[in-house]
């Protein structure tokens, strides 16, 4: 709420679903008032569809196993915040393609009104670096790693 108060032309778009979180989300949005910013889209098939209508990417998980959802913002040369899960900071570069921040809606809030306060030229740079480092997850660089590391497993078995 407090992003929105500083930020009041931005929406919140969250894709995903579940049961229990979507209940308790429809009802801190109304108490909130946020109804005209806020948007639960549940599960989506075409998630770069919605990656490329935005202007940075929001994780604020607590758990997640490889966070591919990071990867395709990248792609789609998404400046990234997301919480310390399973590797981000391995390609979420502080300050350089997005921000790293702590689990509590003060510190996402903070860094959310960081990015949207940054100047063009700062987020044409942090576009620019995100799609640099999804070039790394590209599936044909990914494929030769696995081929090279298959072919050196059968030399040595």
């Amino acid at each position: 709420n407090i992003f929105s108060k500083k930020h009041p032309d931005y929406k919140l778009l969250i894709l995903g679903e579940g049961a229990v979180i979507r209940k308790e989300l429809e009802e801190k949005v109304e108490e909130y008032g946020l109804s005209d910013k806020v948007f639960l889209m549940g599960i989506q098939r075409d998630v770069p569809k919605f990656l490329n209508v935005s202007e940075f990417f929001v994780l604020s998980s607590r758990f997640e196993g490889f966070p591919i959802v990071i990867i395709e913002a990248l792609a789609c040369g998404l400046p990234i915040i997301s919480t310390p899960v399973s590797g981000s900071d391995e390609y979420v570069h502080e300050g350089k393609n997005g921000f790293l921040a702590q689990e509590t809606a003060d510190d996402l809030g903070e860094k959310m009104s960081q990015l949207a306060a940054s100047s063009t030229d700062e987020k044409e740079k942090l576009s620019k670096h995100a799609g640099e480092v999804s070039l790394q997850y590209d599936i044909a660089l990914i494929t030769k790693k696995y081929e090279t590391l298959f072919k050196d497993a059968l030399k040595k078995g």
